[in-house]
């Protein structure tokens, strides 16, 4: 079974939840003090009291006044910082387990749907948790002894007080189904929304070329009353739901006010208990504030914990045991690849060697980058056929480790994931020769000052031809056993090109090395040409 993610997150700071169970006890230990002496204060005004006893319990009230305002700033910091690591804990997690998702669970979702949904939904449930955790034995603890001190005082006062605890359970219980869907659908729109947002701030350079500004507009116009009526569905149920302290709280006080003044006019009841048990009663009606905000937040926190493990429970991809140090052959036998019913390879078969330099050609969306792909085992899930390393089936392998160590890629539009360019150069190269890359920076040409190379710097900075050439030194420096290369002249000029060929076919003989390529100065270097 798999682990709980949620479970382990939350369990990681046990000890400091349980710290901050007992300062928001104290906390509320503070509230009860001071509102027993503000009755008792009333009453001794009433007793014509001196100057002396007046200044010792105002002096005792600005005492428990600070320190309450005290402990609650410092509940509030170290909760909110708890939340902001669990919240981050399970971001982490979530984020590690989806790079290693089948490519298939990406297809149909885009970035901002995936990154926006798990955010959200993993700040609504550590916030539901902790609050769970911490307020569960506090708010249990703290009913039981306000029940205890207002029995003392008026047993009726006590069955009015307490009656409203089972009022929002039940209608709770009644709303429970409502809360849940409307939850989902709003969460589920909203998504969709900020996804459609997203979507246009990250193609912005297309907009601005072909001036979609209107159609664009009128798009996320016409998507957004189909969100804002779920919106509504949503807001209404909740509402209507968090009002009930509201209703409850006003009958309450005509019964307080018609009951507990009789008393007092009759003179068995004096003013500051009236006033005591006043505050006692706000006391408890918060604490149910408290309880009814939990079962409120239940479904949206049902919600997002049923999202989350849904992603958590993926199945990762298949990832084999076997580690290879020597890469001599990929054999491709009876391939077949299939995306929505629409064929990819059908059957087909070929062969790389160490040594030989192969070329791929065909027609765009012909399928070049895509048997690049299954060949490095990003399709094994989908595919028919075989696939053998050395005579070791794919499936067998540790491709996390062959990838890593062993394989070098380089892209027409190589990304740009660190911060400076030495980090970029360096990728899942632990060490490498300095001399070797400032060789083949000259070479290439690569104009990047020194402080460039080591301060931060965003792939925008960049020409197209920085980036290939970036990429094409990171190759380089790896020396793996299988060089892939996609486009890789697309952004170089003339003079850069024919360096890179001569370059390849200089290093051909330690490895396998396969180009996909339109352009036909590749064809000079080619051993053998494979058309799709």
């Amino acid at each position: 079974m798999k682990e709980n993610l949620i479970i382990n997150c939350i369990l990681k700071y046990k000890y400091k939840i349980a710290c901050l169970m007992v300062s928001c006890l104290f906390y509320m230990s503070i509230s009860v003090a001071k509102t027993t002496y503000m009755g008792k204060y009333v009453d001794s005004l009433i007793d014509d009291f001196g100057y002396g006893s007046l200044l010792e319990f105002v002096k005792l009230l600005f005492i428990l006044g600070m320190i309450s305002i005290i402990v609650g700033i410092a509940n509030q910091y170290f909760s909110a910082k708890m939340q902001a690591n669990i919240v981050f804990d399970i971001n982490y997690e979530l984020l590690d387990h989806i790079k290693r998702l089948p490519l298939e669970f990406f297809r149909g979702k885009d970035s901002f749907y995936i990154n926006q949904r798990v955010n959200t939904d993993s700040n609504v449930v550590a916030t539901f948790i902790l609050n769970l955790c911490m307020k569960t034995i506090t708010l249990a603890i703290y009913f039981i002894s306000l029940f205890l001190i207002l029995v003392r005082l008026d047993i009726w006062i006590t069955i009015a007080v307490y009656l409203g605890l089972p009022i929002y359970i039940a209608l709770y219980n009644l709303l429970r189904n409502s809360l849940y869907v409307k939850t989902l659908k709003f969460k589920e729109a909203q998504n969709r929304l900020f996804s459609f947002m997203g979507k246009q701030l990250k193609n912005i350079s297309y907009i601005k070329l072909n001036s979609l500004y209107e159609q664009l507009n009128e798009k996320f116009k016409n998507e957004f009353p189909r969100f804002f009526l779920i919106v509504l569905k949503y807001l209404k149920t909740g509402i209507f739901f968090g009002s009930l302290s509201n209703i409850l709280e006003n009958i309450f006080n005509i019964f307080l006010f018609t009951y507990a003044g009789v008393r007092v006019i009759d003179g068995t009841m004096t003013v500051g208990e009236f006033i005591a048990i006043q505050g006692y009663y706000k006391l408890v009606m918060s604490s149910i504030e408290e309880a009814a905000g939990l079962l409120k937040q239940y479904p949206d926190y049902k919600v997002s914990y049923a999202r989350l493990m849904e992603i958590w429970n993926t199945p990762r991809e298949n990832r084999g045991q076997l580690s290879l140090n020597n890469i001599y052959t990929i054999k491709v036998k009876d391939l077949e690849l299939a995306f929505r019913d629409q064929s990819i390879f059908n059957r087909f078969s070929c062969e790389f060697k160490k040594g030989k330099i192969y070329l791929i050609k065909g027609k765009n969306g012909i399928g070049k980058s895509t048997l690049i792909k299954t060949i490095l085992g990003l399709y094994i899930s989908e595919m028919k056929g075989n696939i053998w390393y050395n005579d070791h089936d794919i499936k067998d392998i540790d491709l996390y480790s062959l990838r890593k160590k062993q394989i070098a890629i380089i892209d027409q539009d190589s990304e740009f994931f660190f911060d400076s360019v030495k980090e970029n150069i360096s990728l899942n190269i632990p060490e490498f020769n300095v001399q070797q890359m400032q060789e083949l920076k000259s070479m290439f040409n690569l104009q990047i000052s020194d402080q460039k190379y080591v301060s931060n710097i965003t792939s925008a900075q960049l020409s197209g031809g920085e980036r290939q050439k970036i990429a094409i030194i990171r190759a380089m420096l790896k020396n793996p056993q299988i060089l892939l290369l996609d486009e890789p002249t697309s952004a170089l000029d003339n003079k850069s090109v024919n360096i890179l060929l001569s370059e390849i076919k200089k290093g051909k003989k330690e490895r396998i090395t396969i180009i996909i390529s339109h352009d036909d100065r590749c064809d000079i270097i080619a051993d053998e040409i494979i058309s799709l």
